[in-house]
């Protein structure tokens, strides 16, 4: 005779106890526990009334139940685990549902086998429901689970209505809300148990075919699955699937991600000269409107430009300094004036001022492309007017003599005449161009005729004059093609934005080598997108010249297909209006956050929380850990991008409604917000494996008109993914009832991660291997239950040396126009002797985002209210008690956001992004605990536990948590 069959065979009187759970059924609970009271044997009837938001705990204690309230819903499994507590020393615990009324009284036959030691377990089976039911799938699912599982056939899987002796309880393991009878008849079974159904006269409330009764038998089904999983499969085969999946997720990234392949280069065999036309103001907006270069962009290649300089605003000499030098510099307005021409050099005086005050930790100066043409025996003329009308007037001289003078200021050739361009004579200009380009092998011609318009209103004036402006550049454009030899290359180039805000600007490739195609550049890596620093290495690699390592743009490249116009112009839209709200959108989110999170651990250290408030407080800390995903869903839909003052608004309703869902998820304290940083992740996992779409001008993403990386996962991106990942897992491995389990779905989850940050198709951010992989690693050593050393720590980073040499030896051996900005770091800086340099204008970049990013403002405040809680920890453990594996998560994604802040050249956003959601952490927590909360949720496996002592039932209710009133499931009707 097994243990349960021995169980029960004892002398003496069967205690009996009735265990009704009820969520919101005040309709026919006081019947049910009348009915049951009445039953021959049943010594006590306790409801367990799990978290109703009706008055079913007063109507079942008025009809003599024991009631225990729960605050906080826990499912059914949860509710009967409460109930069965309340026992005390029962030998027969009988299941009923609430929802039976009268018919509870057919339950009789349950009792007598169990009394009698024929069984261990009774099932009640119900009559047909008929039509009053659903289509039997869940019922099917449960009794092939239960057949499959234990060889019991079951014919009424689902039925709640059961005798079991205490000690078949004691032995169940975990389960899932609705899969509680599931879980009891095959734990039963392989526990030795003997189990039998039995016919009874019984009926509940049915849901029918309608549609509140498809969605409880949804959530039914989904309860019923996860509680088969660990019953149908091994230990080991699930660890292997998780495994598995991990891999598959990361090899089918390969294949869902865009390629790495940029195209061919612009210039081939064919070109020998070169023309460069520079338009100030050439928005994308503007190709439209002048035909001549509208017929050059069909014909030839067009791309929407970045051309953000070293300065604040948009500077047509800045751009022609930018486009000299190869990266991103400033230039003074006097560096606009140049001297000479008429058929002889031309030079620009203040050169070498213009030099130093380009900026600080450069890699090129300006002066590189003319000096590195003139080093190869290419000869350069410039076309343009070359005098400043009056200090300050930016309608004066562009500065195009920048874009080609020497380190020493001087260009071979050119002609300066601001009389003869500023005529807008295009046959006249064509006719110079020709006459510089038969003596030189480079022409940069800047008509003068248009310039970005001021901020505010365009007057009629100004605007008739803009629109002859262009028409004037767009008959030069079009003479100077009618008049260019076969064998050379035109770049049109829009070098600043229409007005005074940075935008994208037009990009056109026409002639030798150029037929109709797409133009790209691997410096951006996104189609149809080339930054003004790819203009000079694209001369150089047009005439067979090297280009120099300190350069950071690369060669123009052309892609097959046509551009598509509406595409661009909706990015120029989008990445407008992220930039206009971009302020507005932060600031609004840190102050709200910051004032919840200080106000609320104010009043918990003050002890003047009350348990509503702590209810309203962990609502909009969910609302606030939902907002970074709710700025990557409006971006799904670019039109919330261009709302104007309404964008910055658009992310909270969305965020409200992300956090309704999330707080439906009560299996534990922390699962809300664990599913918002699992939702989180996941979305941008998701997002970069399908090409990284959603971080292009999102509010946390990449900002296409001033952003030096264009591809990939950004800084801000990088610290969502890091704390999202890290606090997901942390939670999960705490909650979750099989930790060996957990802590495998965990290592693979960051596994994955790791690889959609670091891999060139996916995140394409090489170095945030040293910020992920010693973080990580320590993080799962830690969880696995060891304890971190000095060893551990020393490991973790000669793991991380050799794993970021791995990785960047292996971005070394692509193509260069295929290597990521690491590679390019290591080629143009180590190799060169400049690390110095490099790593000075990082740390520069930091020092100067501190002082002027918005985010500081989280970090400060954020940053004391930790430091105060760190201080006084026996405090902080009391107030918001965080399992071990939370603990943790949240120490290792502090720890990513101290490390990315030093790493990064973002300041001290990666860190504000990570202080955003450790806090939230804590104030979960401590909240729930305020509210009354006596420990976390059990899992559903700690329904079979022993019970602990508990003190004698009254028959006032007893509160054994607190929480959301009214959140969870419906009554159990079958």
């Amino acid at each position: 005779m097994s243990e349960h069959q021995s169980a029960g065979v004892e002398d003496g009187p069967t205690r009996v106890v009735a265990v009704i759970p009820v969520h919101d059924g005040e309709d026919r609970v006081g019947a049910t526990v009348a009915a049951a009271s009445a039953l021959p044997g049943v010594e006590r009837v306790v409801v367990v009334d799990d978290a109703s938001a009706d008055a079913s705990a007063e109507a079942a204690r008025a009809a003599g139940a024991e009631v225990v309230v729960l605050e906080v819903n826990r499912g059914k499994a949860g509710a009967v685990r409460a109930g069965i507590e309340r026992c005390g020393d029962a030998d027969v615990v009988l299941l009923l549902d609430a929802d039976l009324g009268a018919t509870a009284a057919g339950a009789e036959p349950l009792l007598g086998p169990v009394r009698d030691g024929e069984a261990d377990m009774t099932i009640g089976v119900l009559p047909g429901a008929g039509r009053k039911g659903g289509f039997g799938l869940v019922k099917r699912l449960s009794a092939g689970g239960i057949r499959r599982a234990c060889g019991f056939e079951a014919v009424a899987p689902l039925s709640g209505q059961r005798a079991v002796r205490r000690a078949v309880l004691d032995d169940l393991g975990p389960c899932e809300r609705f899969g509680l009878e599931v879980a009891l008849t095959i734990d039963a079974v392989r526990g030795g148990a003997r189990v039998v159904e039995v016919d009874v006269d019984i009926d509940h409330a049915h849901t029918g075919r309608r549609l509140a009764g498809f969605r409880h038998r949804a959530r039914q089904g989904r309860d019923i699955a996860r509680t088969l999983w660990p019953r149908l499969t091994r230990r080991r085969t699930r660890m292997g699937l998780v495994v598995l999946l991990a891999l598959v997720a990361v090899v089918g990234s390969l294949f869902t991600a865009p390629g790495t392949d940029v195209g061919a280069p612009v210039a081939s065999s064919q070109v020998e000269k070169v023309v460069v036309v520079g338009v100030p103001g050439l928005g994308l907006d503007q190709v439209a409107q002048m035909p001549e270069v509208d017929r050059l962009a069909r014909e030839g290649a067009m791309a929407a430009t970045n051309v953000r300089t070293g300065g604040d605003e948009p500077r047509p000499w800045a751009a022609y300094a930018t486009l000299s030098a190869g990266v991103r510099v400033d230039a003074i307005e006097a560096a606009a004036e140049a001297v000479g021409g008429d058929g002889g050099p031309v030079d620009v005086p203040d050169m070498a001022e213009t030099r130093a005050a380009a900026g600080r930790y450069l890699t090129s100066d300006p002066g590189a492309l003319g000096t590195s043409l003139a080093i190869a025996g290419r000869s350069t003329a410039v076309v343009s007017p070359g005098t400043l009308a009056a200090p300050g007037d930016v309608t004066g001289a562009t500065g195009a003599a920048l874009a080609l003078a020497n380190t020493g200021g001087r260009v071979d050739s050119g002609v300066i005449d601001p009389g003869v361009l500023g005529a807008g004579d295009g046959d006249l200009v064509a006719d110079i161009v020709s006459g510089q380009l038969a003596d030189n092998d480079v022409v940069v011609v800047d008509p003068g005729l248009t310039a970005p318009k001021v901020a505010g209103p365009t007057p009629p004036d100004d605007l008739a004059a803009d629109e002859a402006g262009l028409a004037a550049t767009d008959a030069v454009v079009g003479a100077v093609a009618e008049e260019l030899p076969d064998d050379a290359l035109l770049l049109v180039v829009g070098v600043t934005p229409p007005d005074e805000e940075w935008a994208l600007t037009a990009t056109v490739a026409w002639g030798a080598g150029v037929d109709v195609h797409r133009l790209s550049s691997p410096t951006a890596r996104r189609p149809d997108l080339v930054t003004l620093t790819d203009i000079g290495p694209t001369v150089l690699d047009a005439l067979g010249v090297e280009r120099p390592s300190g350069m950071a743009g690369q060669a123009l490249r052309l892609r097959e297909g046509t551009v598509d116009r509406d595409r661009l112009d909706q990015l120029d839209d989008v990445a407008r209006g992220r930039e206009a709200d971009y302020f507005r959108m932060t600031i609004t989110f840190i102050t709200a956050l910051a004032l919840l999170q200080l106000a609320a651990w104010g009043l918990l250290a003050a002890g003047r929380l009350r348990p509503r408030a702590a209810r309203v407080v962990q609502a909009l800390v969910l609302v606030g850990v939902a907002w970074p995903l709710a700025t990557y869903l409006i971006r799904l839909v670019p039109v919330l991008m261009t709302l104007g003052p309404w964008t910055h608004l658009a992310p909270w309703p969305v965020a409200a409604a992300v956090a309704w869902l999330a707080s439906r998820l009560r299996r534990h304290p922390l699962a809300p917000l664990a599913a918002v940083c699992a939702a989180t992740a996941g979305l941008i996992v998701a997002d970069l494996a399908t090409g990284g779409h959603l971080q292009v001008a999102s509010v946390l993403g990449t900002a296409p008109h001033t952003t030096y990386r264009f591809n990939g996962l950004g800084n801000v991106g990088f610290a969502v993914l890091a704390a999202t990942s890290l606090l997901a897992v942390g939670i999960h491995v705490d909650a979750a009832p099989r930790r060996d389990e957990a802590l495998v779905t965990g290592g693979a989850a960051l596994a994955v991660v790791l690889v959609a940050d670091v891999a060139p198709w996916m995140g394409a951010d090489v170095g945030g291997i040293l910020t992920l992989l010693p973080v990580f690693g320590l993080t799962l050593f830690a969880l696995s239950g060891r304890r971190l050393r000095p060893r551990s720590v020393l490991v973790a980073a000669a793991g991380t040396v050799l794993g970021f040499a791995l990785v960047l030896g292996l971005d070394l051996m692509r193509p260069d126009e295929a290597q990521t900005h690491l590679a390019r770091f290591v080629t143009e800086t180590v190799a060169d002797g400049d690390l110095g340099t490099a790593v000075g204008r990082r740390w520069a970049a930091n020092t100067r985002m501190f002082t002027q990013s918005a985010w500081t403002w989280t970090v400060l405040p954020l940053a004391l209210a930790i430091a105060a809680a760190v201080a006084r920890s026996r405090w902080l453990r009391e107030r918001a008690p965080l399992g071990r594996s939370t603990r943790i998560a949240v120490l290792g994604a502090l720890a990513a956001g101290v490390l990315g802040w030093v790493l990064n050249d973002s300041g001290v956003v990666v860190t504000a992004m990570v202080l955003i959601f450790v806090p939230a952490v804590l104030l979960v927590a401590a909240t729930e605990r305020v509210a009354g909360w006596v420990g976390p949720v059990p899992a559903p496996g700690d329904l079979g536990r022993p019970p602990a002592p508990t003190p004698p039932l009254a028959s006032e209710p007893v509160a054994v948590a607190a929480g959301r009133p009214g959140a969870g499931e419906p009554s159990w009707p079958r």
